[in-house]
């Protein structure tokens, strides 16, 4: 049986077509670039109607990682214009495969279209759209080839274990854009084995830096490498999983020059300060470890997220090794005057791209802020694994403003946040004793002693019966308690933030 499958690199579909997709009709006739292998560079654009330059495109193709799949690779045809169908998306791989033998097999004469190319005039323009598109290329080849299943049988695939997104359920191969697999795998191989040109960054300045000075306004797309080096915010970035490249490079049987990436860094809110009648904050940052002492660069990035959707990405200020690690947000001033720029409301989140000279990229933590109040904004940190179970602003625990870490997610249940016991216990000062036959929890701290069963809501608190809002549970093996009950009755004080999800808890 033969598929034809058309992938779109920003648009949100993937289609099942079937013929030969035509040149767009405001096209001009192709100068054409035959590569010695025989492979073909056809320009439409008026830019790039130059032979030199198609050949500048072929010689950018090789700096890809490549194999034999790239004998069935046979054109690369650059537009002037956007896509057909008016989808937004920079670029198309269109791949054909059937089954023979019990195997799926990628067929030759595969091709490559790249959009707008009227407006991208420079090989650096387009160079990340190829390493994408040349992406599908590889990772539908080589998957084929090692797993010989379908991308729609992907959840038991040796990659996506490598990817640790077995048992995610909102990946899959029809879904929109973001979460399909196959753009994942094709994100990882630009940031794996892409060309050191589809890995260029740009150098942002700060507020501070820029005041003053007659800097043009800050430039950046979503194919800005520095800026967002992969579509999907909540996964990831491929370079902090190494079994990731272990996995492409088994599948092909190829070498590559990578290495281990820089190590990650700790990303925090350092302080704030009053600029006429404005607030500068001041983020600091970790530096990074690298075994081959490489100068590394670093990017603080802003970004909003609402409801699994990411919007208003900006990027703050890109810093190497040796230099401050700090970037400034909000307000500036210095001897002669001052500026600021406006605050989005609600919640922004941080992170920096650290990155080495190889091109390997990973992510600090992300730390999202709630500007509601500018003066002393309340924050929380968010790891990997709090975005691959849950999400940006999923509930999070403070004790005297030390943000815990929980083997069980805290939830909530019937309006109460429900934690699991012992840390919980533990950070308010109380010794936890567990009588597993009678399932019961007793909990002291000087002055007071509290006894419960786990799904009661009875309460022996210093000899008196006392009920609490919701009873204890058991979630993966751990007792989970309400919060703010447990809390106040051992003498602390509790807060909500709401937009945060946060629970702030104040204890003596």
């Amino acid at each position: 049986m033969r598929r034809n499958v058309r992938i779109f690199i920003v648009g949100i579909l993937l289609v099942l077509l079937a013929g030969v997709w035509s040149k767009p009709a405001s096209a001009m006739e192709a100068v054409v670039y035959t590569a010695p292998d025989g492979m073909k560079i056809a320009g439409y654009a008026a830019v790039w109607q130059d032979k030199s330059k198609l050949r500048e495109v072929y010689l950018e193709l090789q700096k890809n990682l490549h194999g034999d799949e790239i004998k069935l690779l046979s054109r690369i045809n650059i537009y002037p214009g956007p896509a057909p169908d008016n989808s937004g998306i920079a670029g198309q791989w269109f791949g054909e495969w059937r089954e023979k033998n019990g195997r799926l097999i990628l067929e030759p004469g595969r091709y490559i279209d790249i959009y707008n190319g009227d407006s991208h005039p420079k090989i650096e323009d387009i160079a990340r759209t190829l390493a994408h598109e040349y992406g599908h290329h590889f990772t539908y080849y080589y998957y084929y080839k090692f797993e010989n299943k379908p991308w729609d049988k992907w959840a038991g695939s040796e990659y996506a274990r490598a990817r640790q997104i077995s048992g995610n359920k909102k990946i899959s191969s029809g879904a929109n854009h973001y979460w399909q697999i196959q753009e994942i795998a094709a994100e990882d191989y630009v940031q794996l084995f892409g060309s050191p040109t589809a890995k260029k960054s740009v150098v942002y300045s700060d507020i501070q830096d820029r005041i003053g000075r007659s800097d043009p306004a800050m430039r950046f797309t979503t194919a800005t490498y520095n800026v967002q080096p992969q579509e999907n915010w909540h996964l990831p970035l491929a370079a902090s999983l190494p079994q990731v490249r272990d996995y492409w490079l088994k599948a092909s049987g190829l070498k590559d020059s990578g290495d281990l990436p820089p190590s990650r860094v700790l990303l925090s809110l350092a302080g704030n300060t009053d600029i006429a009648g404005h607030r500068q904050y001041v983020f600091t940052w970790t530096p990074a470890d690298d075994h081959r002492k490489h100068i590394l660069e670093y990017t603080l990035v802003r970004f909003q997220e609402s409801y699994g959707t990411i919007k208003g990405i900006e990027p703050i200020r890109t810093v190497y090794d040796g230099t401050s690690l700090t970037a400034r947000y909000g307000a500036a001033e210095n001897r002669l005057m001052y500026t600021w720029t406006d605050i989005p409301p609600g919640v922004s989140c941080f992170v920096v791209f650290i990155k080495d000279q190889a091109g390997n990229i990973v992510a600090s933590n992300v730390i999202a802020v709630d500007f509601s109040n500018k003066k002393e904004p309340e924050y929380v940190s968010i790891d990997d694994k709090s975005l691959l179970t849950g999400g940006f602003l999923i509930p999070r625990v403070k004790v005297n403003g030390e943000q815990l870490k929980f083997d069980v997610a805290p939830v909530i249940r019937d309006g109460r946040l429900m934690v699991p016991l012992r840390l919980i216990f533990e950070k308010l000062g109380a010794v936890v004793e567990w009588d597993s036959k009678n399932s019961t929890i007793t909990a002291t701290r000087p002055g007071i002693t509290m006894k419960m069963r786990v799904g009661d809501r009875a309460v022996f608190l210093n000899g008196s019966w006392i009920e609490s809002d919701v009873p204890s549970m058991t979630v993966n093996g751990r007792t989970l308690v309400p919060l703010r009950f447990i809390s106040e009755t051992m003498g602390a004080d509790v807060g909500w933030n709401q937009n945060l999800q946060l629970a702030q808890i104040l204890s003596e």
